[in-house]
């Protein structure tokens, strides 16, 4: 993910990395106009993080993303995110967060099998406060590979 501010609006542009092609793939971009302030107003005024099920289907169905996050205004001025707050089923797994959704007996299933190499997973929910992830700097070649990420054309941009 990168963002900028561009003309007033902030501008985030999503990739994923395709390890079969060994490179970069634009997903989406964002605009949101902000009025000219300093960010955009978010669901409890901070980074948000989701995991949907856009199907509707199979709600028991277990979905696990576990991720790490780097902001800043710049690739050269990314800071590791080390605390997190939030509801729903969230929390710390091998020092990374997890966002979780499907069935109760399901996800036990998932982490069952995950917990030989991660461990157990540690709950998040509101108001609860887990011990912060440590602070790693984002690898040299990753930092690389964002200067270079592929730019999305100006028409996709409108359209995402």
């Amino acid at each position: 993910m990168f963002t900028g501010v561009l003309n007033r609006t902030v501008v985030t542009r999503y990739y994923i990395y395709d390890p079969a092609a060994k490179k970069w793939q634009h997903l989406a971009t964002i605009c949101n106009p902000n009025g000219g302030h300093a960010d955009v107003a978010t669901l409890g005024g901070s980074v948000n993080s989701f995991l949907e099920n856009f199907s509707g289907q199979d709600r028991s169905a277990p979905r696990l993303a576990l991720y790490r996050l780097w902001l800043g205004s710049s690739v050269d001025s990314m800071k590791c995110l080390t605390q997190g707050i939030g509801d729903g089923q969230w929390g710390e797994l091998h020092d990374n967060y997890f966002l979780a959704g499907g069935g109760k007996n399901e996800l036990a299933a998932v982490f069952a099998r995950l917990a030989p190499e991660y461990g157990q997973p540690v709950y998040g929910g509101k108001h609860v406060s887990l011990p912060p992830l440590s602070d790693k700097p984002l690898p040299a070649t990753v930092i690389d590979e964002l200067k270079h990420l592929p730019r999305a054309d100006s028409a996709k941009d409108k359209t995402n």
